[in-house]
Protein backbone atom coordinates (compact mmCIF):
# COMPACT_ATOMS: atom_id res chain seq x y z
CA UNK A 1 0.00 0.00 0.00
CA UNK A 2 1.24 3.49 -0.82
CA UNK A 3 -0.28 6.44 1.07
CA UNK A 4 0.53 9.98 -0.04
CA UNK A 5 -0.46 13.49 1.08
CA UNK A 6 -0.67 16.11 -1.69
CA UNK A 7 1.71 19.06 -1.51
CA UNK A 8 0.81 22.67 -2.22
CA UNK A 9 3.68 22.95 -4.71
CA UNK A 10 3.34 23.21 -8.47
CA UNK A 11 5.28 20.07 -9.35
CA UNK A 12 2.60 17.67 -8.17
CA UNK A 13 4.90 16.30 -5.48
CA UNK A 14 3.78 15.10 -2.07
CA UNK A 15 4.56 16.17 1.47
CA UNK A 16 4.42 12.60 2.77
CA UNK A 17 4.77 9.26 0.98
CA UNK A 18 4.23 6.07 3.00
CA UNK A 19 5.19 2.71 1.47
CA UNK A 20 3.88 -0.29 3.43
CA UNK A 21 3.66 -3.32 1.11
CA UNK A 22 3.45 -7.01 1.91
CA UNK A 23 7.09 -8.01 1.54
CA UNK A 24 9.80 -5.90 -0.04
CA UNK A 25 9.34 -2.18 -0.82
CA UNK A 26 12.14 -2.27 -3.43
CA UNK A 27 9.87 -2.04 -6.53
CA UNK A 28 8.31 1.20 -5.22
CA UNK A 29 11.40 3.08 -4.06
CA UNK A 30 12.39 4.52 -7.43
CA UNK A 31 9.02 6.21 -7.80
CA UNK A 32 8.67 7.16 -4.14
CA UNK A 33 11.91 9.18 -3.92
CA UNK A 34 10.75 11.22 -6.94
CA UNK A 35 7.18 11.68 -5.72
CA UNK A 36 8.04 13.32 -2.40
CA UNK A 37 8.97 17.01 -2.42
CA UNK A 38 12.35 18.26 -1.29
CA UNK A 39 12.19 18.33 2.51
CA UNK A 40 9.23 15.97 2.54
CA UNK A 41 8.79 12.80 4.60
CA UNK A 42 9.24 9.31 3.16
CA UNK A 43 8.16 6.33 5.29
CA UNK A 44 9.24 2.85 4.19
CA UNK A 45 8.30 -0.51 5.74
CA UNK A 46 9.91 -3.86 4.87
CA UNK A 47 8.14 -6.97 6.14
CA UNK A 48 10.53 -9.40 4.43
CA UNK A 49 12.77 -9.32 7.48
CA UNK A 50 14.03 -12.87 6.88
CA UNK A 51 15.54 -11.68 3.58
CA UNK A 52 17.18 -8.60 5.10
CA UNK A 53 18.40 -10.56 8.14
CA UNK A 54 20.46 -12.99 6.05
CA UNK A 55 18.28 -16.06 5.52
CA UNK A 56 18.14 -15.48 1.75
CA UNK A 57 21.40 -13.89 0.61
CA UNK A 58 20.75 -13.91 -3.14
CA UNK A 59 17.29 -12.39 -2.76
CA UNK A 60 18.62 -9.66 -0.44
CA UNK A 61 21.40 -8.67 -2.82
CA UNK A 62 18.99 -8.61 -5.77
CA UNK A 63 16.37 -6.48 -4.00
CA UNK A 64 18.45 -4.20 -1.79
CA UNK A 65 21.90 -4.18 -3.41
CA UNK A 66 23.74 -5.32 -0.29
CA UNK A 67 25.13 -8.51 1.24
CA UNK A 68 23.43 -9.39 4.57
CA UNK A 69 25.20 -10.95 7.54
CA UNK A 70 23.31 -13.39 9.75
CA UNK A 71 24.70 -12.31 13.09
CA UNK A 72 23.34 -11.16 16.45
CA UNK A 73 23.06 -7.63 15.05
CA UNK A 74 21.16 -8.80 11.94
CA UNK A 75 18.07 -6.66 12.66
CA UNK A 76 20.04 -3.42 12.94
CA UNK A 77 22.01 -4.54 9.91
CA UNK A 78 18.69 -4.94 8.08
CA UNK A 79 17.70 -1.38 8.98
CA UNK A 80 21.00 -0.01 7.71
CA UNK A 81 20.75 -2.04 4.51
CA UNK A 82 17.30 -0.56 3.90
CA UNK A 83 18.52 2.99 4.56
CA UNK A 84 21.43 2.52 2.16
CA UNK A 85 19.03 1.17 -0.47
CA UNK A 86 16.62 4.12 -0.12
CA UNK A 87 19.51 6.60 -0.28
CA UNK A 88 20.91 4.85 -3.36
CA UNK A 89 17.57 5.24 -5.19
CA UNK A 90 17.41 8.90 -4.20
CA UNK A 91 20.97 9.60 -5.42
CA UNK A 92 19.99 8.70 -8.97
CA UNK A 93 17.80 11.80 -9.08
CA UNK A 94 20.24 14.18 -7.33
CA UNK A 95 18.54 13.60 -3.99
CA UNK A 96 19.71 12.32 -0.63
CA UNK A 97 18.03 11.21 2.59
CA UNK A 98 18.36 12.22 6.25
CA UNK A 99 17.06 9.54 8.68
CA UNK A 100 14.67 10.79 11.34
CA UNK A 101 13.69 7.54 13.04
CA UNK A 102 14.47 3.90 12.19
CA UNK A 103 13.33 0.90 14.17
CA UNK A 104 12.77 -2.83 14.15
CA UNK A 105 9.57 -4.12 15.73
CA UNK A 106 8.00 -7.58 15.75
CA UNK A 107 8.48 -8.97 12.22
CA UNK A 108 9.29 -5.84 10.22
CA UNK A 109 11.63 -2.85 9.95
CA UNK A 110 10.48 0.71 9.26
CA UNK A 111 12.35 3.93 8.48
CA UNK A 112 11.29 7.60 8.44
CA UNK A 113 13.55 9.78 6.29
CA UNK A 114 13.52 13.30 4.89
CA UNK A 115 14.33 13.60 1.19
CA UNK A 116 16.29 16.65 0.01
CA UNK A 117 17.42 17.87 -3.41
CA UNK A 118 21.13 18.70 -3.59
CA UNK A 119 23.74 17.48 -6.06
CA UNK A 120 26.50 18.69 -3.70
CA UNK A 121 25.31 16.45 -0.85
CA UNK A 122 24.84 13.51 -3.20
CA UNK A 123 28.56 13.62 -3.94
CA UNK A 124 29.23 12.92 -0.24
CA UNK A 125 27.00 9.87 0.08
CA UNK A 126 29.83 7.36 -0.38
CA UNK A 127 31.26 8.57 2.95
CA UNK A 128 28.00 7.59 4.65
CA UNK A 129 28.16 3.91 3.70
CA UNK A 130 30.49 1.17 4.87
CA UNK A 131 31.37 -2.46 4.35
CA UNK A 132 31.44 -4.69 7.43
CA UNK A 133 34.18 -7.24 8.13
CA UNK A 134 32.83 -9.89 10.50
CA UNK A 135 35.10 -12.59 11.94
CA UNK A 136 33.98 -16.13 11.14
CA UNK A 137 35.17 -17.38 14.53
CA UNK A 138 34.67 -14.82 17.31
CA UNK A 139 32.27 -12.50 15.39
CA UNK A 140 34.29 -9.36 16.02
CA UNK A 141 33.29 -6.76 13.45
CA UNK A 142 35.03 -3.82 11.81
CA UNK A 143 33.70 -1.16 9.43
CA UNK A 144 35.34 0.11 6.24
CA UNK A 145 34.08 3.38 4.72
CA UNK A 146 33.48 3.40 0.97
CA UNK A 147 34.72 6.97 0.72
CA UNK A 148 36.28 9.64 2.92
CA UNK A 149 35.16 13.25 2.82
CA UNK A 150 38.07 15.70 2.71
CA UNK A 151 37.29 18.48 5.26
CA UNK A 152 36.56 21.99 3.96
CA UNK A 153 36.20 20.69 0.40
CA UNK A 154 33.61 18.98 -1.77
CA UNK A 155 36.01 16.19 -2.68
CA UNK A 156 35.70 12.54 -1.72
CA UNK A 157 38.68 10.21 -1.70
CA UNK A 158 38.30 6.42 -1.93
CA UNK A 159 38.23 4.61 1.39
CA UNK A 160 41.54 3.10 2.49
CA UNK A 161 41.66 -0.36 3.96
CA UNK A 162 40.97 -3.01 4.80
CA UNK A 163 40.71 -2.22 8.53
CA UNK A 164 41.81 -5.76 9.47
CA UNK A 165 44.53 -8.27 8.62
CA UNK A 166 43.76 -11.36 6.60
CA UNK A 167 43.30 -13.30 9.87
CA UNK A 168 41.53 -12.07 13.00
CA UNK A 169 43.99 -11.02 15.71
CA UNK A 170 41.71 -12.46 18.41
CA UNK A 171 41.03 -15.98 17.10
CA UNK A 172 42.98 -16.37 13.84
CA UNK A 173 39.95 -16.94 11.58
CA UNK A 174 39.13 -15.08 8.38
CA UNK A 175 36.28 -12.63 7.74
CA UNK A 176 32.91 -12.39 6.06
CA UNK A 177 32.24 -9.15 4.18
CA UNK A 178 28.75 -7.61 4.30
CA UNK A 179 27.13 -4.45 3.07
CA UNK A 180 27.41 -1.75 2.06
CA UNK A 181 25.24 -0.41 4.88
CA UNK A 182 24.28 3.04 6.12
CA UNK A 183 26.92 3.82 8.79
CA UNK A 184 25.71 7.28 9.84
CA UNK A 185 23.14 7.92 12.64
CA UNK A 186 19.75 6.28 12.12
CA UNK A 187 17.82 8.75 14.30
CA UNK A 188 17.43 12.52 14.63
CA UNK A 189 17.65 13.58 18.31
CA UNK A 190 15.34 16.57 17.76
CA UNK A 191 12.75 14.43 16.03
CA UNK A 192 12.85 11.84 18.83
CA UNK A 193 12.50 14.51 21.52
CA UNK A 194 9.40 15.89 19.82
CA UNK A 195 7.87 12.42 19.46
CA UNK A 196 8.59 11.60 23.11
CA UNK A 197 7.09 14.89 24.29
CA UNK A 198 3.99 14.31 22.22
CA UNK A 199 3.68 10.72 23.46
CA UNK A 200 3.89 11.80 27.10
CA UNK A 201 1.64 14.84 26.87
CA UNK A 202 -1.05 13.75 24.40
CA UNK A 203 -0.72 9.99 24.62
CA UNK A 204 -4.11 9.25 26.17
CA UNK A 205 -5.55 8.30 22.79
CA UNK A 206 -2.78 5.72 22.28
CA UNK A 207 -4.26 3.38 24.84
CA UNK A 208 -2.15 0.36 25.74
CA UNK A 209 0.36 1.21 22.99
CA UNK A 210 1.58 4.29 24.89
CA UNK A 211 4.06 2.40 27.10
CA UNK A 212 5.31 0.40 24.15
CA UNK A 213 5.91 3.51 22.05
CA UNK A 214 7.52 5.42 24.89
CA UNK A 215 9.91 2.54 25.60
CA UNK A 216 10.91 2.24 21.93
CA UNK A 217 11.49 5.99 21.57
CA UNK A 218 13.49 6.09 24.82
CA UNK A 219 15.74 3.26 23.60
CA UNK A 220 16.28 5.00 20.26
CA UNK A 221 17.15 8.27 22.03
CA UNK A 222 19.67 6.45 24.29
CA UNK A 223 21.48 4.70 21.43
CA UNK A 224 24.98 5.88 20.55
CA UNK A 225 24.48 7.62 17.19
CA UNK A 226 27.95 7.02 15.70
CA UNK A 227 28.42 3.37 16.72
CA UNK A 228 26.85 1.09 14.10
CA UNK A 229 25.95 -2.47 15.13
CA UNK A 230 26.52 -4.08 18.52
CA UNK A 231 27.74 -7.09 20.48
CA UNK A 232 25.39 -9.44 22.34
CA UNK A 233 26.31 -10.58 25.83
CA UNK A 234 25.03 -14.17 25.69
CA UNK A 235 26.73 -14.75 22.32
CA UNK A 236 30.08 -13.59 23.71
CA UNK A 237 29.62 -15.87 26.73
CA UNK A 238 28.76 -18.82 24.50
CA UNK A 239 31.96 -18.36 22.51
CA UNK A 240 34.06 -18.56 25.69
CA UNK A 241 31.83 -21.27 27.24
CA UNK A 242 31.32 -19.21 30.39
CA UNK A 243 28.36 -17.99 32.38
CA UNK A 244 26.77 -14.78 31.19
CA UNK A 245 28.00 -11.78 33.24
CA UNK A 246 25.52 -9.16 34.51
CA UNK A 247 24.84 -6.51 31.89
CA UNK A 248 25.46 -3.69 34.37
CA UNK A 249 28.89 -5.10 35.28
CA UNK A 250 30.01 -5.21 31.66
CA UNK A 251 28.65 -1.71 31.05
CA UNK A 252 30.59 -0.50 34.10
CA UNK A 253 33.80 -2.11 32.82
CA UNK A 254 33.45 -0.33 29.46
CA UNK A 255 32.70 3.02 31.10
CA UNK A 256 35.59 2.62 33.57
CA UNK A 257 37.89 2.08 30.58
CA UNK A 258 36.90 5.50 29.20
CA UNK A 259 34.49 4.45 26.43
CA UNK A 260 30.77 4.93 25.87
CA UNK A 261 28.14 2.21 25.86
CA UNK A 262 24.40 1.93 25.30
CA UNK A 263 21.69 -0.57 24.46
CA UNK A 264 20.19 -1.18 21.04
CA UNK A 265 16.42 -1.15 20.61
CA UNK A 266 16.81 -4.34 18.51
CA UNK A 267 18.23 -6.55 21.31
CA UNK A 268 17.78 -6.56 25.12
CA UNK A 269 21.33 -7.77 25.95
CA UNK A 270 23.13 -5.63 23.40
CA UNK A 271 26.37 -3.70 23.85
CA UNK A 272 26.57 -0.76 21.44
CA UNK A 273 29.86 0.87 22.24
CA UNK A 274 32.72 3.03 21.03
CA UNK A 275 35.20 0.54 22.50
CA UNK A 276 37.29 -1.65 20.16
CA UNK A 277 36.69 -5.38 19.94
CA UNK A 278 39.96 -6.02 21.80
CA UNK A 279 38.56 -4.37 24.95
CA UNK A 280 35.32 -6.37 24.70
CA UNK A 281 37.27 -9.64 24.61
CA UNK A 282 39.56 -8.48 27.44
CA UNK A 283 36.45 -7.96 29.58
CA UNK A 284 35.04 -11.37 28.68
CA UNK A 285 38.42 -13.09 29.22
CA UNK A 286 38.74 -11.52 32.65
CA UNK A 287 35.23 -12.61 33.58
CA UNK A 288 35.87 -16.17 32.34
CA UNK A 289 39.09 -16.45 34.33
CA UNK A 290 37.39 -15.17 37.47
CA UNK A 291 34.87 -17.99 37.03
CA UNK A 292 37.57 -20.64 36.40
CA UNK A 293 36.33 -21.60 32.96
CA UNK A 294 37.80 -24.84 31.67
CA UNK A 295 39.62 -24.39 28.38
CA UNK A 296 38.80 -27.12 25.90
CA UNK A 297 41.59 -27.85 23.47
CA UNK A 298 39.15 -29.26 20.91
CA UNK A 299 37.46 -25.84 20.76
CA UNK A 300 40.05 -23.92 18.73
CA UNK A 301 38.27 -20.57 19.01
CA UNK A 302 37.83 -20.69 22.79
CA UNK A 303 41.37 -21.90 23.42
CA UNK A 304 42.81 -19.21 21.12
CA UNK A 305 40.80 -16.44 22.81
CA UNK A 306 41.66 -17.62 26.32
CA UNK A 307 45.37 -17.99 25.54
CA UNK A 308 45.74 -14.28 24.77
CA UNK A 309 46.80 -11.92 27.52
CA UNK A 310 44.66 -8.91 28.38
CA UNK A 311 45.98 -5.60 27.06
CA UNK A 312 44.21 -3.52 29.75
CA UNK A 313 43.24 -3.95 33.39
CA UNK A 314 39.50 -4.57 33.58
CA UNK A 315 37.60 -2.81 36.35
CA UNK A 316 34.14 -4.21 37.12
CA UNK A 317 33.42 -1.75 39.94
CA UNK A 318 29.97 -0.11 39.55
CA UNK A 319 29.88 3.04 37.44
CA UNK A 320 27.19 5.65 37.99
CA UNK A 321 26.36 5.74 34.27
CA UNK A 322 25.90 1.97 33.95
CA UNK A 323 22.44 1.84 35.52
CA UNK A 324 19.48 2.33 33.21
CA UNK A 325 16.90 5.01 33.79
CA UNK A 326 14.01 3.52 35.76
CA UNK A 327 10.30 3.92 35.04
CA UNK A 328 10.45 2.97 31.34
CA UNK A 329 9.45 -0.40 29.87
CA UNK A 330 12.16 -0.76 27.24
CA UNK A 331 11.40 -4.25 25.92
CA UNK A 332 7.71 -5.04 26.44
CA UNK A 333 6.51 -8.61 25.82
CA UNK A 334 4.47 -9.51 22.75
CA UNK A 335 0.79 -8.58 23.09
CA UNK A 336 -0.41 -12.15 22.48
CA UNK A 337 0.82 -15.68 21.92
CA UNK A 338 2.11 -16.69 18.45
CA UNK A 339 2.65 -13.04 17.59
CA UNK A 340 3.82 -12.61 14.02
CA UNK A 341 2.80 -12.21 10.38
CA UNK A 342 -0.47 -13.77 9.27
CA UNK A 343 -1.45 -15.27 5.93
CA UNK A 344 -0.90 -13.21 2.82
CA UNK A 345 -3.89 -11.37 1.38
CA UNK A 346 -5.67 -13.48 -1.23
CA UNK A 347 -4.93 -16.83 0.35
CA UNK A 348 -8.19 -18.20 1.76
CA UNK A 349 -7.72 -19.80 5.17
CA UNK A 350 -9.56 -23.02 5.87
CA UNK A 351 -13.08 -22.51 7.14
CA UNK A 352 -13.59 -22.98 10.86
CA UNK A 353 -16.25 -25.59 10.21
CA UNK A 354 -13.80 -27.67 8.18
CA UNK A 355 -11.25 -27.55 10.98
CA UNK A 356 -13.86 -28.51 13.56
CA UNK A 357 -15.03 -31.44 11.45
CA UNK A 358 -11.51 -32.79 11.14
CA UNK A 359 -11.00 -32.49 14.89
CA UNK A 360 -14.30 -34.30 15.47
CA UNK A 361 -13.30 -37.15 13.16
CA UNK A 362 -10.05 -37.62 15.03
CA UNK A 363 -11.90 -37.52 18.32
CA UNK A 364 -14.42 -40.15 17.19
CA UNK A 365 -11.75 -42.63 16.17
CA UNK A 366 -11.27 -45.46 18.68
CA UNK A 367 -8.09 -45.01 20.63
CA UNK A 368 -7.40 -48.75 21.00
CA UNK A 369 -9.22 -50.63 18.21
CA UNK A 370 -9.77 -54.38 18.43
CA UNK A 371 -6.81 -55.82 16.56
CA UNK A 372 -7.82 -59.45 17.14
CA UNK A 373 -9.73 -59.37 13.87
CA UNK A 374 -6.42 -59.12 11.98
CA UNK A 375 -4.03 -62.07 11.61
CA UNK A 376 -0.54 -61.82 13.11
CA UNK A 377 2.06 -61.89 10.34
CA UNK A 378 4.91 -62.69 12.70
CA UNK A 379 2.96 -65.78 13.92
CA UNK A 380 2.50 -66.95 10.32
CA UNK A 381 6.27 -66.63 9.84
CA UNK A 382 6.89 -68.56 13.11
CA UNK A 383 8.50 -65.51 14.74
CA UNK A 384 5.87 -64.41 17.32
CA UNK A 385 6.34 -65.83 20.83
CA UNK A 386 3.79 -63.66 22.66
CA UNK A 387 1.12 -66.31 22.74
CA UNK A 388 -2.24 -65.08 24.09
CA UNK A 389 -0.63 -61.78 24.96
CA UNK A 390 -0.34 -60.82 21.29
CA UNK A 391 -2.72 -58.09 20.14
CA UNK A 392 -3.33 -59.86 16.80
CA UNK A 393 -5.12 -63.12 16.00
CA UNK A 394 -2.97 -66.23 15.77
CA UNK A 395 -4.18 -68.19 12.75
CA UNK A 396 -1.99 -70.56 10.68
CA UNK A 397 -0.92 -69.57 7.20
CA UNK A 398 -3.47 -71.05 4.79
CA UNK A 399 -0.88 -71.52 2.01
CA UNK A 400 1.29 -73.66 4.25
CA UNK A 401 -1.73 -75.84 5.23
CA UNK A 402 -2.60 -76.48 1.58
CA UNK A 403 0.98 -77.47 0.74
CA UNK A 404 1.11 -79.85 3.71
Amino acid sequence: AVVSTQSTGDKGEFDVVDIDPYGTPAPFLDTAVQAVRSGGLLCVTATDLSVLAGNHIQACYGKYGGMPLKRVYCHEFALRLLLACVDSHANRYSRYVVPLFSYKSDFYVRVFVQVFQSQREVQRTSSRRSYVYDCVGCHSFHLQKLGTHIPDTQQISPGRGPPVDRACVECGKDFYIGGPIWSEPMHSPDFLDKMLAHCRSDGQYLGTAKNRMEGLLTLAAEELPHSPLFYELSSLSKTLRTTCPPLQSVRSAILNAGYQVSLSHACPKSLKTTAPSSLIWDIMRTWARHNNVKVREEDAIQSKLMSRECTVTVDFSPHEGAALKAGVIRYPPNPEANWGPKSRAGKRPRAETEVKQQKKKKKDRPHNPDLKQFPCRRFQENQCDLGEGCRYKHVPNQKEEIQS
